[in-house]
């Protein structure tokens, strides 16, 4: 079978381990002849059009029962504390209520009938999936199966690995995602939070760029709690901890926001594609930020 300018094996053998011990020694063994996959739908993607080669071995996770599943850890005063099995479909992610800027996300990725199939693991574990800046404002936890017992990792940490060339080819099975409380009104203050995507069209497009942000919101203007984050594209997305550090504790201004647009510029690095300059796309990252606090800074007035 021929995908892209590459001849690939006519029929790749799949495996289906019932357990995740049984996946991770399958991958031990087999190595860079195969890779894991459950939704597959950004692997047969980049297989088409060549970017990478289909592997003789697929390692199918559908079967592992511990991958599977979204409930509550926990309904607390300062919010509910979400777990999400790796293999919960994007759709499903869209339509709980807990987290309000993951159903978001979700509903904003690709085409219904690949939100049916594609997962919020195979979306994080690309390291460029449209969840990512949400799942960073709700400082996500990963916990990895390490062929010895669960790890839990910090997704910022995770994502800063692989921006300095350190995760290389993670061998590690995804098992959840556990999603942190998110802040909660109280008498004297407001929750912000915010989720956008940019395309080139409506539906089914690469994003040029995606941003998220919470923060609580104080009756003097000022924010507190503040997270924000930018990616989209084929860019490895980041929270912005220099424009958090600015604008905690101070009420918000118009000069305010202008340093805030400037240092999101030169805080984020974008990238640049045949579609977008890197430029082009630190700029719409600091627009669709600023223009957020701009709509809280006017409300207040």
């Amino acid at each position: 079978m021929a995908i892209g300018n590459r001849i690939h094996p006519s029929k790749p053998r799949v495996w289906q381990p019932s357990g995740l011990r049984e996946a991770w020694e399958l991958r031990q063994n087999l190595q860079a002849a195969s890779t894991f996959v459950s939704g597959g739908s950004l692997l047969r993607t980049q297989w088409e059009s060549g970017q990478t080669e289909m592997p003789m071995h697929l390692i199918s996770l559908e079967g592992i029962s511990e991958l599977q599943g979204l409930r509550v850890l926990e309904n607390r005063g300062d919010g509910v504390k979400l777990r999400i099995g790796s293999l919960v479909r994007l759709a499903s992610c869209g339509k709980q209520a807990e987290s309000r800027l993951l159903a978001e996300a979700c509903r904003l990725i690709a085409a219904p009938s690949v939100r049916n199939i594609g997962t919020l693991g195979g979306n994080v574990a690309s390291g460029i999936g449209d969840a990512i800046p949400a799942l960073l404002v709700n400082d996500a936890i990963l916990s990895w199966f390490n062929g010895k017992g669960i790890v839990a990792e910090r997704l910022e940490s995770w994502l800063a690995g692989r921006r300095k060339g350190k995760a290389g080819e993670d061998k590690r099975i995804l098992a959840e995602i556990v999603l942190q409380p998110v802040p909660v009104k109280g008498s004297d203050t407001g929750v912000m939070e915010f989720y956008h995507k940019t395309a080139r069209r409506e539906a089914f497009a690469p994003s040029l760029v995606t941003v998220a942000g919470t923060g609580i919101l104080h009756q003097d203007g000022s924010l507190s709690g503040l997270k924000l984050a930018a990616g989209g594209g084929s860019s490895t997305a980041c929270r912005l901890p220099y424009t958090e550090a600015l604008l905690t504790g101070r009420p918000l201004t118009e000069s305010l926001l202008k340093q805030a647009h400037d240092l999101v510029k030169s805080e984020w690095s974008g990238f640049a594609d045949p579609f977008a300059a890197a430029e082009y796309r630190r700029t719409a990252a600091a627009n669709l930020i600023v223009s957020e606090l701009w709509k809280q800074m006017t409300a207040k007035r």
